[in-house]
């Protein structure tokens, strides 16, 4: 018997149906789409996740709000959320649904996302999602530099190349909570207001990463031989004026540079978060969970920059944070929030199992179309 309907299918047409739908109570679940993210424009489709069971050891979220990161290309995606967990796979012993959590996944603004338990933490009663969804990328890349690497120790003198960055921010906060006094490289006068209102660093501990003079600058701050730990935050190479005042023995720590020269009688660091979570699941697990214990033992988050904006500004959002180098962006999600969803503009049709389907031609275009049905039979009847 003829079939008007599958025949549309097979035929693939590439139109698709763009509509609005609730973010929380969609038909399916949602992902933002990766291409459409790159070119700043919000529009979501279908995750496909649901299709199997939720594996051992993963949890699942309802997404609160979401960390707005800019990924670089070449660089492994990492999204941050923070969230309810509304499922535990099997084995999930720590977590339990109704949880707050605050975590990272590779997922692009997922609506259920599902996730290694590995990858969330609990999250303080006193910090609110929007806040949460802020932290793990630019604090577990704090952490990882100044605990992990470099292992600051309290009355330890830290240069925080970047200061006023969002990696930065983390860094001098971290620093400053772990006992260590901070001196900031900053790029522009706004970014070194920022951090004398915000931080409440005094104007003698700030100085211009760019100036000819910024070394003369450091040795009137600096007493003794030079710094500990010089913590590079921008994506170019610290500036030689401020190298020269790491001093021996000293630590370099450069997170997503172009490189810099070898420091005589130094250690050299150079790494990218998303590479380090993607080889290393349990230290990333540990890393989410120092920044969670530094939450609880007190660290100020009030001095961080952060904009928070609704759901229906995530195309602003998405906009900002790729000009705007201090403000971390947080979108909020809502029980009523509405997002643009793109869907193909023909429904798939349920093949029955137990029917035989002949297929007339087969050559051509129709080959992408038999295959695509034949993944559908598969899925129908597993």
């Amino acid at each position: 018997m003829p079939s008007n309907t599958l025949n549309r299918q097979i035929c693939r047409s590439q139109e698709t149906v763009t509509e609005f739908e609730s973010f929380i109570h969609s038909r399916v679940p949602l992902k933002l789409d990766e291409q459409k993210e790159s070119a700043a424009q919000a529009i979501f489709v279908e995750d496909g996740s649901d299709r199997e069971t939720l594996p051992d050891g993963f949890v699942e979220i309802q997404p609160k709000a979401f960390g707005v990161v800019s990924n670089a290309k070449g660089e492994t995606p990492v999204n941050e959320y923070a969230g309810i967990i509304v499922a535990t796979g099997l084995g999930v012993s720590t977590l339990k649904v109704g949880d707050r959590v605050v975590g990272w996944t590779e997922a692009f603004y997922a609506n259920r996302p599902r996730v290694p338990a590995l990858q969330v933490q609990l999250l303080p009663d006193q910090t609110p999602f929007t806040v949460a969804a802020a932290l793990p990328v630019s604090f577990m890349t704090a952490c990882h530099a100044l605990i992990s690497i470099a292992d600051i120790q309290p009355g330890q003198l830290i240069l925080v190349d970047g200061a006023a960055s969002e990696v930065g921010q983390a860094a001098a906060a971290v620093a400053r909570h772990l006992g260590a006094s901070v001196i900031a490289a900053v790029g522009s006068s706004d970014e070194a207001k920022f951090l004398e209102d915000s931080f409440q660093m005094v104007s003698t501990h700030i100085v211009a990463r760019n100036s000819p003079f910024v070394k003369e600058q450091l040795r009137k701050v600096i007493s003794g031989s030079g710094v500990d730990v010089v913590l590079g935050c921008v994506r170019s190479p610290v500036p030689d004026g401020i190298m020269k005042m790491l001093k021996p023995f000293g630590t370099l720590v450069q997170i997503r540079s172009r490189g810099n020269n070898q420091p005589p009688n130094g250690t050299v660091s150079t790494f990218d978060l998303g590479s380090l979570l993607k080889s290393n699941p349990q230290k990333a697990s540990w890393l989410l969970k120092q920044v969670v214990q530094c939450i609880n033992q007190g660290l100020p988050l009030s001095p961080l920059k952060m904009v928070t904006l609704p759901m229906d500004g995530f195309e602003e959002a998405l906009k900002q944070s790729r000009h705007d180098s201090m403000s971390k962006y947080v979108v909020q999600v809502e029980d009523d929030s509405i997002v643009k969803s793109a869907r193909p503009a023909h429904t798939l049709p349920r093949l029955e199992p137990n029917a035989t389907y002949v297929i007339a031609g087969g050559l051509g275009d129709w080959d992408e179309g038999c295959y695509g049905l034949w993944r559908r039979l598969e899925r129908d009847t597993s």
